[in-house]
């Protein structure tokens, strides 16, 4: 079960959690204070206040995907360094979603979880909560976040913030104020950030969502915004959609679509650099292995059977499979690198093949990769499809055929479906 830790504006937090079936909401004024039966060996989701946000929605060349080319385009738009920050990227369509938080408002806190023996499960933004739980994936779904410090307006496509804007009014700001020209001046600066929105978008907002702690769901404020803003939802602490999206994040059990707490950038660039580095190797390791294919041929070497150099060939086809990859011509090669964690599979399978089972051939066929697996043992193909669905991935093994290689040596070849 998960245990949310909620981060406010001023570094005070909420830490809230099931116990005997229901939701508890402890506060403390800083995180050292949090004991540490609460935390311990739970999966920690740490939810940082929406003011710490640093996002960026650029439009990008179509072909832009080098995560090399992608950093020097943020860099010229950012003031800090991306070393300086915890971040994660989107690229939907020809817009590049950024988010971000400075690293040192975060390191003290992921210190005291890993102190306590918490484990830190994600870094969330407290907008990104609502728009996953809520459903809220269009900018046609206008949102605001009323922290007791600042605003945030905002609204996503996909998994992206395509509007983010943080204002400094919070409801700290009208709890004893009966001015109606401060309530006017905030009224007026929401209203202007819509007009905003709609008159460079030309989008027409279906749906407003408030977000309000029930302390301040009686404030006078809120009735001057449902007057502009008719039709407005307004959601507070106590009511049951509130309550159920927080126990749906303690609930969750994958991976979510957005993490701070790690730099994704690294992770990319990897990733990137490998498939790069195959896309020059390519012809050499076609070349080299039909040239160990011929040396099979025409071997006649006493120390090296037949079988072993097939074998020997088959590993090396086995251990370039995203040379392969970047070989095949079929389809847009990377989005089925990146959109079916094909970098991921090929890392489990490296981690699985202790036997003598290698890849001979792929293809992809309605959101399906079909592998041709070969190895000596039908047996050792099935146990390892098995091994992958342990794993968490969606594989079937389709039939199997023998066949004869250089009239003696017998392997088996199997289809295995790969699929989302």
């Amino acid at each position: 079960m998960n245990v949310v830790i909620e981060i406010k504006h001023d570094k005070s937090v909420d830490v809230i959690y099931y116990r005997a079936g229901f939701i508890k909401n402890n506060k403390f004024t800083n995180i050292s204070e949090i004991p540490g039966e609460l935390i311990k060996n739970k999966e920690i989701v740490l939810v940082i206040p929406d003011s710490w946000l640093i996002t960026k929605s650029l439009t990008v060349p179509f072909d832009i995907r080098n995560i090399l080319a992608i950093k020097s385009y943020l860099a010229k738009s950012l003031s800090l360094g991306l070393d300086d920050l915890y971040s994660n990227y989107f690229i939907f369509g020809n817009k590049l979603y950024f988010v971000a938080v400075k690293r040192e408002n975060l390191n003290d806190f992921v210190k005291v979880v890993r102190r306590l023996g918490g484990k830190l499960k994600t870094v969330l933004p407290k907008s990104f909560i609502f728009k996953l739980f809520l459903n809220l994936n269009s900018p046609k779904h206008f949102c605001f976040n009323f922290d007791r410090d600042y605003l945030s307006i905002f609204s996503f496509e996909g998994n992206g913030y395509f509007f983010f804007v943080v204002l400094p009014y919070g409801s700290n700001s009208f709890v004893d104020l009966n001015e109606e020209l401060q309530i006017t001046k905030f009224i007026n600066e929401i209203y202007r950030v819509v007009s905003s929105f709609q008159g460079q978008t030309k989008i027409s907002i279906e749906e407003f969502h408030f977000f309000v702690d029930k302390e301040y769901k009686e404030l006078p404020v809120l009735s001057s915004i449902s007057k502009v803003f008719q039709g407005i939802s307004f959601i507070t602490m106590d009511d049951g959609k509130y309550l159920d999206t927080y126990s749906k994040v303690l609930e969750y059990k994958d991976n979510f679509p957005i993490n701070l707490s790690v730099d994704k950038f690294e992770e990319y660039y990897r990733k990137e650099n490998l498939i790069q580095k195959l896309d020059l190797t390519v012809n050499f390791l076609i070349v080299l292995l039909v040239l160990l294919l011929i040396f099979v041929f025409f071997t006649n070497s006493d120390k090296i059977s037949k079988e072993k150099m097939i074998v020997e060939a088959l590993k090396n086809n086995y251990q370039n499979q995203l040379t392969l990859f970047s070989y095949q011509k079929q389809g847009n090669v990377r989005k089925y690198v990146y959109d079916f964690g094909f970098y991921r599979f090929f890392n489990t399978l490296n981690e699985l093949t202790n036997r003598q089972v290698y890849i001979e051939n792929f293809d992809f066929k309605d959101n399906i990769v079909n592998f041709y697996f070969v190895s000596p043992k039908y047996s050792d193909i099935y146990l390892l499809a098995e091994e992958l669905k342990k794993r968490g991935f969606n594989v079937n093994v389709e039939g199997n055929t023998k066949f004869i290689v250089f009239e003696k040596y017998e392997l088996n070849r199997s289809v295995v479906n790969y699929g989302k």
